[in-house]
């Protein structure tokens, strides 16, 4: 439900499940708020959704982690790829 209210805050979209291309989820490990003001984990995310790929972000904040676009878990993704700052947020 967080997931969706975000995305409308944000005039995100949800994508589209049931493609051919692998899933990945796209991890930040820290709350939505500091990810999405970090530029390279926006760009890495752009990045692979313009090679075609079906990418969710995902942040982990302490709480169970689960994507923003759908709220499905990591397992349910064929790629779990994390953006690890160098400096800590």
């Amino acid at each position: 439900m967080r997931g969706r209210l975000l995305l409308r805050e944000e005039g995100g979209r949800g994508v589209a499940l049931g493609t051919s291309k692998p899933s990945v989820a796209l991890v930040y490990p820290n709350a939505y708020e500091v990810g999405m003001a970090n530029f390279g984990f926006q760009q890495v995310f752009r990045l692979l959704n313009d090679l075609g790929l079906r990418t969710e972000r995902a942040f982990y904040d302490g709480t169970p982690v689960l994507s923003l676009e759908s709220g499905l878990p990591l397992g349910a993704f064929e790629i779990v790829a994390f953006s690890l700052p160098f400096e800590g947020d």
